[in-house]
Order: C-alpha cells, then sequence, then structure tokens
C-alpha cells in the first residue's frame, strides 16, 4: 500500500495504527538512512530488513520517506549504489515503485477538515493543562489547511508560552496568538462531485455548472455590496467561460451560429469572431442573472447553508439536504 499526502497529516502513525490494531510486529525504516552511512549498504541493509521482518511474519514493514530512494533510478556513475537501493528494493516488492501492479493500493492521506481537526487538538490538548474555557472547535475553525503535525506544534507552542509567562494553565489567548485567528477568514468554494463519470453532458448541464461559476461573485454582491467583491472569483470566471465557448465554437449549442463548429477561432472572419463573442459573453450574462435571482429567491437557504459550511467546512449531498431542512448535523 502506497500512503500518499503532504508532511504532517499522520502517514506513520496510520501505518503503526494499523500494526497495532492486527497485533503484529511493526518495522520502520526511512529511505533516507538506506545510504547516508556508507557508501552501497543501502541495498544491504534493504535485504537484512525484509529477511527479519518474513522471519517475523505476519507483520507490517513501513518505509518512511520512500521518494528518496525511488524517486528515480541515478544513472550517474558517481553514485551507482543509489541504483543497486533502487533495485533491491524493486526485487524485494516484485515490481516496480508506482507502476500499475506494483502497489495494490494507493491511499491519499489529506490534511484534516475541520472535525478532524477539532478531533486532533482535543487530543494534544488532553495532554497539558489546558483552561476549561478554550473551546477547540474554535481553534479548529481558524486552522483550515493545517496537518496533524502542525496542530501539535501549535498546542506545544502555546504551552511553551503560557509557561514562560508563568501562567498555571494554557488559555485561549495563547492559542489564538498561535493560530493568527484574529487574521484569519475563510473562503467558501463550491465544488459538484458527480455521481458518476460522465462522458457526455446535456445543455442544462452544461449550464447550471456556470450558474454555480457565477454564484461565489453574485454572492459576494448580495451579501457584501459592489465596493466589497474580491478577486476569489476569477477562477470560477474561467470555468464559466471555457464552457461557454466550447458551446458556442464546439458543441454547436448556439441558435446564432447553429452546429458549425469553429477549432480555431483566430482563422474565422472578423464578423464570425465577433458573433461568437457576443454569443459567449450573452451566454455569461444570461447565467449570472440566473443566478442572482436563485440567490434572492433562496436567501434564507443560502444563510443556513453559509453558516453550516463555517461550522464544517465540507458538506455532502445528504448533509446539505439536512442543514436545509433545519435538521442538525451529527458532526
Amino acid at each position: 500500500i502506497l500512503l500518499v499526502g503532504p508532511p504532517g497529516t499522520g502517514k506513520t502513525l496510520l501505518a503503526r495504527a494499523v500494526a497495532g490494531e492486527a497485533d503484529v510486529p511493526f518495522y520502520y525504516a526511512s529511505g533516507s538512512e538506506f545510504d547516508e552511512m556508507f557508501v552501497g549498504v543501502g541495498a544491504s541493509r534493504i535485504r537484512n530488513l525484509f529477511k527479519e521482518a518474513k522471519a517475523n511474519a505476519p507483520c507490517v514493514i513501513f518505509i518512511d520517506e520512500l521518494d528518496s530512494v525511488g524517486g528515480k533510478r541515478i544513472e550517474s556513475p558517481m553514485h551507482p549504489y543509489s541504483r543497486q537501493t533502487i533495485n533491491q528494493l524493486l526485487a524485494e516488492m516484485d515490481g516496480a515503485l508506482v507502476r500499475p501492479g506494483r502497489f495494490d493500493m494507493q491511499v491519499t492521506v489529506p490534511h484534516p477538515d475541520v472535525k478532524g481537526r477539532k478531533e486532533i487538538l482535543n487530543w494534544y490538548l488532553s495532554k497539558i493543562k489546558v483552561d476549561p474555557a478554550v473551546d477547540a472547535e474554535i481553534i479548529a475553525r481558524g486552522t483550515v489547511g493545517f496537518s496533524g503535525a502542525e496542530l501539535e506544534n501549535l498546542v506545544n507552542q502555546a504551552a511553551l508560552k503560557a509557561a514562560v509567562d508563568e501562567k498555571e494553565m494554557v488559555c485561549f489567548v495563547c492559542l489564538r496568538q498561535e493560530t493568527n485567528l484574529n487574521r484569519h477568514f475563510v473562503v467558501l468554494k463550491v465544488s459538484m462531485l458527480p455521481e458518476n463519470d460522465r462522458w457526455s453532458e446535456t445543455r442544462a448541464q452544461l449550464l447550471a455548472q456556470m450558474d454555480v461559476s457565477m454564484g461565489g461573485r453574485v454572492a459576494e454582491e448580495l451579501i457584501f455590496g459592489d465596493d466589497n467583491i474580491t478577486t476569489g472569483a476569477s477562477s470560477d470566471f474561467d470555468g464559466a467561460t471555457k464552457i461557454a465557448k466550447l458551446m458556442v465554437t464546439r458543441f454547436g449549442m448556439s441558435d446564432k451560429l447553429g452546429v458549425m463548429t469553429y477549432m480555431d477561432i483566430t482563422k474565422q472572419s472578423p464578423e464570425t469572431q465577433a458573433a461568437v463573442e457576443q454569443e459567449v459573453r450573452a451566454l455569461l450574462k444570461e447565467s449570472y442573472e440566473r443566478a442572482k435571482n436563485i440567490l434572492k429567491t433562496y436567501s434564507k437557504e443560502h444563510k443556513k447553508l453559509a453558516d453550516a459550511l463555517l461550522r464544517h467546512e465540507t458538506l455532502d449531498a445528504k448533509e446539505i439536504q439536512m442543514v436545509l431542512e433545519g435538521k442538525p448535523l451529527d458532526h
């Protein structure tokens, strides 16, 4: 199994936990250690590691920083031992590092969501003296993008600060200073996950995707006013514009230009280019107005969803339905 994810998300802890749950020995090795002491010993270290593990099977072998030996085969005459190390590892693993068939499964270990961050914070806060008024959920909501290791460090730094200030326990102020909560703000993005992979889409589906892309800017205008709109919607506009252009030039979904396709618009006449631009602009304007009407009509539901997203960060279709019906969420 290949565990993939940014540093500090708990890949090593997850592997160790699997060994613990299965009640089997856990062998840890770091890819960067294999060749660091003596040139050419990496291959023998791998042989010895697998030999000992096989003698104690079943067990879990965990090789950390695998990319340090498995990133590429080095052809340099100065580093022939690097090739020996990777070759030995490949021989033990019966195949190739990331080619199909080499790993049975790839597991992505991403940064935790707000629920995960709250649980991680509660775990590390339980190990120190902390003010009962400290609410892990508030800290979790202000630490978007933090890994498990960064959350552990945050608690440690807050504990050190409390000690330096000669306080008996860690208070909310110490934690807030570490997280910059007072300056933290959350940007909400809407993403649509298809129920199944779709190879073709209807005109209505394409228009709906455009309307979603318009939603961010429309919401800013309706809630914060024209003077407080931000640059956050630029990528959404890019997406909506691409869809509109494809509808007009490739999919034959424009009444004015008909079913003709225009592969390279720059080779068309100025009149055709102007007509295409006009149609694209019209599609985008209609989409913008539809999004505006939807958000005005369902302003109460919009408010409920926004509040729920600020609390939970991610909502699936079932949870959205529960929020709109006014039902409480489990997490």
